[in-house]
């Protein structure tokens, strides 16, 4: 069982993962692929009410996680942000169809990833609706590092990308994207540069 120790950091409490350290830096190999994360190897510390603030030059968006429904997806993006992996990456596309923005990519283009893949997790109640938080893809069972938020009702996209959270702020931050000027590859001509993406407990 992981443990956990919270920290103060501007009136909330920050999840920083102590006793899970070796878990955080073990791979595990399953059907072939470099790494896959899977329920079973995820410490009991992850479980429970989660927050993420994704702090960036466009303003803070606070996102309610779903440990308890998504939980290999909520555990790889709680572990990614603890080693500060999207700390300086971009938002490097905002969508229009279907209306999306998208990060989590090294390589700020769409085509890089964390190095590992996990499974997806659709049987679960949740949908790809306005202001929820989901893992990108590029098949099934490919979701990594990338994440994307909908900015709008993507309900075609249930069944193909696996919701892991829920927005919870300010309507206008988000909806404020779909009006930044972009390039021929939808990328905002002003970069919006994710500083950190801090987890916390309610």
């Amino acid at each position: 069982m992981a443990g956990l120790k919270l920290l103060g950091r501007g009136g909330r409490r920050v999840l920083v993962v102590v006793a899970a350290a070796i878990w955080l830096a073990a791979p595990a190999v399953v059907r072939g692929q470099p790494e896959v994360l899977t329920a079973d190897g995820i410490p009991d510390g992850f479980r429970g009410p989660l927050r993420a603030t994704i702090e960036t030059t466009a303003g803070e968006w606070v996102f309610d996680l779903f440990p308890d429904r998504a939980p290999v997806t909520v555990a790889n993006f709680v572990r990614l942000a603890n080693r500060h992996y999207y700390d300086g990456m971009i938002i490097y596309r905002i969508g229009r169809q279907p209306p999306a923005a998208y990060s989590g990519d090294p390589l700020n283009s769409g085509q890089g990833d964390c190095g590992y893949t996990i499974a997806d997790e659709f049987d679960n109640g949740l949908t790809n609706e306005w202001g929820t938080l989901a893992a990108d893809n590029s098949g099934p069972d490919t979701s990594g590092g990338r994440w994307l938020i909908n900015l709008a009702d993507n309900f075609g996209r249930d069944g193909r990308f696996t919701v892991f959270g829920q927005y919870d702020g300010d309507r206008r931050l988000l909806e404020d994207l779909l009006t930044l000027p972009v390039d021929d590859w939808q990328r905002p001509l002003t970069p919006i540069i994710v500083k950190a993406v801090v987890i916390w407990r309610p």
